[in-house]
């Protein structure tokens, strides 16, 4: 990929995740250390359904602009969305993900691209209501009251989320017993014996 092109491309996967209310965008230049990507954009939300809403949004506004993803995971789980758009990789972490796995610290000899231009532009647009270009807003610090697209469920963040599972009463007791017993288990030379 050409720098040119690579440059236009970025600015295309950096505007789009700043159409959404993103913690901490962070963009590392890491083609000179793997293979893998040239790119890897790393940003957070606050609760797993914000990072699933990220995800989602980034991968069906590049989808209308002709851009597929080769692979997406652990979009619907909502701790750390992984979209493959070959050159560039979006990370999209819960908070506590994104700290317990550091992908900023393990690539810590990777030159981070300067990104303030984008989000002064995200932040010029949400201050004047572009929607066109800020979709819902870009969190950088003076935007945090800014709408995040998903609706009121009055969790506040950093408050107990949802692990998906309903609590079903279910003993640790119940949990030890496998339904076998020992005695129960013949081999088939017994059976056949007088």
């Amino acid at each position: 990929m050409t720098e040119e092109k690579a440059a236009r491309d970025l600015a295309l996967f950096v505007k789009t995740i700043l159409e959404r209310k993103v913690h901490d965008p962070v963009v590392l230049a890491v083609g000179k250390l793997t293979s893998i990507a040239d790119y890897f954009i790393i940003c957070g939300g606050r609760s797993n359904r914000q990072v699933a809403a990220i995800a989602e949004h980034v991968e069906v506004s590049l989808k209308k602009r002709g851009v597929r993803p080769l692979s997406v995971e652990g979009a619907k789980d909502g701790q750390w969305a992984l979209l493959d758009y070959g050159d560039v990789i979006i990370h999209v972490f819960f908070e506590t993900a994104r700290e317990f796995y550091d992908l900023e610290g393990l690539w810590a000899d990777a030159p981070r691209v300067d990104i303030s231009d984008h989000i002064r532009e995200a932040e010029k647009a949400v201050r004047s209501g572009d929607a066109a270009l800020s979709g819902d807003a870009v969190r950088s610090g003076d935007l945090d009251e800014a709408d995040d697209g998903m609706e009121d469920d009055g969790i506040e963040d950093g408050g107990i989320e949802d692990d998906g599972f309903e609590d079903d009463d279910i003993e640790d007791d119940d949990m030890e017993d496998d339904g076998f017993e020992d005695d129960d288990i013949q081999d088939d030379d017994e059976e056949d014996a007088p």
